[in-house]
């Protein structure tokens, strides 16, 4: 690689007031290898090469219709790429939204039977222990009485609520993709 090449790179940094890392971003390279490329250590790819050509094309205001075509084209499958991620994270998010609206009902129905098992608990009467069987059988009730009162503890109001607002972010976060996808296609078709 040529001094003057080291040079223009650093010149077209500095016009544009651009970091090597957002050049390196614009060129599709890692910042290092830009660090390298104005040290005169390594050279570019082809395609980074073409890119620094269309920026002092940018800034000599000599931009041909072919290179205005190509960033325009360059644009085009950018906005396709962010819509398809886009619509992908939507897709993810309602799939999310599904399974914890799944999570909810089991938690509301586990919830309202264990309750309703404690109050069934709460309505027996408590036998006397005259007897080995009557033991038994108060412990069995000692048993269910708390573990109905550990499965109200598990599902109860904290984890709705719980669940009830992690599908109100899902649901929020899919209303903000679909508005970037929404913003990208007028970016895209002024015309719609």
């Amino acid at each position: 690689m040529k001094k003057s090449v080291t040079n223009w790179i650093a010149g077209l940094r500095a016009h544009f007031n651009l970091s090597q890392q957002q050049l390196a971003d614009f060129l599709s390279v890692n910042r290092s290898l830009v660090a390298l490329a104005e040290r005169n250590k390594r050279t570019l790819p082809y395609t980074a090469l073409q890119k620094l050509n269309l920026l002092e094309a940018v800034k000599n205001g000599s931009l041909s219709n072919a290179a205005e075509k190509q960033i325009t084209a360059t644009a085009r499958v950018q906005y396709a790429i962010a819509v398809k991620t886009l619509n992908k994270r939507i897709a993810v998010c309602q799939s999310n939204i599904e399974l914890y609206e799944k999570q909810l009902k089991l938690a509301e129905n586990k919830f309202q039977q264990a309750k309703n098992c404690l109050q069934l608990i709460n309505s027996l009467p408590v036998p006397a222990a005259k007897n080995e069987e009557a033991k038994k059988d108060a412990k069995w009730m000692e048993v269910m009485e708390l573990e109905a009162m550990g499965l109200m503890k598990k599902y109860g109001h904290q984890t709705q609520a719980l669940l009830r607002i992690k599908i109100e972010c899902l649901k929020y976060e899919t209303t903000i993709a679909a508005e970037k996808i929404q913003q990208i296609e007028l970016d895209t078709n002024p015309n719609v």
